[in-house]
């Protein structure tokens, strides 16, 4: 009997330890696990969010930054043709300078007269520029002068264009310049002024 009754608070205990067992039923589980996947799929969204914000960002700055792109290489074309344009014109009137220091050295008037702008008047030896507020005249040399082009200068405008000539000459220290204004006045370049320094 001792052992019917041991027998029996074994067995009471087994079934109440396999009652009593920590096991989660399926359905726990399950909800679980659908919950911490609708939790991924919550953040995916809101990463997918995200990111289609910033690369509609993306996409609208690399339109601004082609844009930018776009002006940069314009200015560069524009700039790239006047430089071009400058040089050749500095070619042309360097000739012109030089055939007019020779025809002042030979006082050719008519020559002077057909290169200079409406506001400056040839006189027998000199030249008279009048601004309105100011007047400025150029004696003309007696011999025609040897110069070397030291700089030049187109405007914005591309209307005025300006340079410097070193005058060489053998027997002084001191460098004389003359600066040469040509502006564009009846479809040719003319003769502004002649300042020397």
């Amino acid at each position: 009997m001792k052992k019917l009754y041991l027998l029996t608070i074994i067995l009471i205990l087994l079934a109440s330890l396999l009652g009593c067992t920590t096991r989660t039923p399926i359905e726990t589980i399950d909800a679980e696990k659908t919950s911490s996947l609708e939790l991924q799929i919550e953040e995916q969204k809101q990463e997918i969010k995200v990111l289609t914000v910033t690369n509609e960002f993306l996409v609208e700055e690399n339109a601004q930054l082609n844009e930018e792109i776009e002006f940069i290489f314009d200015d560069l074309m524009k700039l790239k043709g006047k430089y071009q344009y400058e040089y050749e014109l500095r070619n042309v009137l360097d000739i012109k300078v030089h055939n007019i220091l020779k025809a002042m050295a030979e006082a050719d008037l008519a020559f002077l007269e057909s290169i200079v702008a409406q506001k400056v008047t040839v006189y027998e030896n000199y030249l008279l520029s009048d601004f309105e507020r100011w007047q400025e005249t150029f004696d003309f040399p007696t011999e025609i002068l040897n110069v070397r082009q030291r700089w030049f200068y187109l405007g914005e405008d591309k209307d005025v264009f300006t340079s410097g000539y070193e005058i060489l000459a053998h027997d002084t220290e001191r460098i004389n310049l003359l600066n040469f204004e040509f502006i564009f006045e009846e479809s040719e370049w003319r003769l502004n002024s002649i300042r020397t320094e």
